[in-house]
């Protein structure tokens, strides 16, 4: 399974931002107006896309003055570099007028949608975590972190968002026994499609 996402506004896809100069003026272009954020969600089997879904949520910004701006990149840099947004929803709801979509499609996952395909289709046998405790309880299938430990010898590839650093997260011990393993859904993609 894979999932991103990016922001378009005005038809411009905006980035992660790489600078504190990018994220402040993106954060400028934003404010005032309203944007997309477009899920993508895809589960796969033997290399072959089984089910696709796409959300797009609209999310109004309040004006910022250049102060507000300036203030907000000094508090947020951090997470925000990290964000295909730049503004971390769950941490910065105050900075919208209106937000129009579900709220984990803009967290970047479908998660209603993917565990009713996975019932659906009676796929009992996946292991999912997040190191956001928000979504983790929507999660059905708990595990124990012993069992997911386990379960990364059996996999033949750990997936992870390219704007995730997989030595900073909670899981992190588990994940660099079999940093081998670890490809980002950009390099899933271009095995699956090499000649693209």
């Amino acid at each position: 399974m894979g999932c991103d996402q990016i922001l378009s506004l005005d038809g411009e896809v905006f980035s992660k931002p790489d600078s504190k100069a990018q994220l402040s003026a993106n954060i400028s272009q934003m404010a005032g107006k309203t944007h997309q954020l477009i899920t993508a969600n895809v589960i796969y089997k033997a290399a072959k896309p089984m089910w696709r879904h796409t959300a797009v949520s609209n999310l109004t910004m309040h004006p910022m003055s250049p102060l507000e701006v300036q203030n907000f990149v000094t508090k947020f840099w951090l997470e925000a570099q990290n964000s295909s947004a730049g503004y971390c929803f769950e941490k910065t709801p105050h900075l919208f007028s209106k937000v129009k979509g579900n709220w984990f499609a803009i967290m970047g996952i479908s998660i209603s949608q993917i565990l009713n395909f996975l019932h659906q289709n009676n796929i009992k046998n996946y292991i999912a975590w997040d190191d956001n405790s928000s979504k983790k309880k929507f999660l059905k299938k708990k595990i124990k972190l012993k069992q997911f430990s386990d379960s990364l010898k059996i996999v033949d590839y750990i997936v992870i968002s390219p704007g995730i650093d997989y030595k900073n997260v909670k899981i992190s011990k588990h994940l660099n026994k079999f940093k081998k393993k670890i490809i980002t859904d950009l390099d899933l993609f271009y095995l699956i499609y090499p000649k693209t």
